[in-house]
């Protein structure tokens, strides 16, 4: 039976074109790669009054975004309720759309509990348009 690369790679949900932007080398036996964000409790440090929250960093579409309103440095809160393997961490940034508001430098923390986070690996971006993919694999976890 012939399958599409597409379809074998990945499992993506409600119309996502985050597929696309993972490396082309992944083992075998790592896929498919499947969206599990839906499986977490997300958190935002602050947001611009409604409209620019949770739901919009999590929606199905590239043209809704979360938008900080505090003061520097601006989070977001991964928890899952138990120990969850994480090969990659996507985001689409797009900085011609979003200049002023899209990150040049994140870092990404990873650990057993709030308490227990490794030192974080920075990721730096420079004038980024599209989904970006950040690797775990092989990170150490505490």
């Amino acid at each position: 039976m012939e399958t599409d690369d597409k379809d074998v790679r990945v499992t993506a949900l409600n119309g996502y074109d985050w597929p696309v932007a993972l490396p082309k080398n992944i083992h075998e036996a790592d896929l498919p790669m499947r969206d599990i964000s839906f499986q977490a409790v997300w958190t935002v440090s602050s947001c611009k009054s409604e409209g620019n929250g949770i739901h919009e960093l999590l929606h199905d579409s590239v043209d809704k975004y979360w938008q900080s309103d505090g003061p520097q440095p601006h989070t977001v809160t991964i928890e899952f309720p138990r120990k969850t393997d994480i090969s990659f961490v996507m985001m689409y940034l797009d900085f011609k759309n979003d200049e002023s508001y899209t990150p040049s430098k994140i870092i990404v923390h990873l650990g057993s509990s709030l308490v227990h986070l490794d030192d974080g690996l920075p990721v730096e971006f420079n004038e980024p348009t599209g989904w970006q993919a950040h690797s775990c694999v092989g990170t150490k976890q505490i």
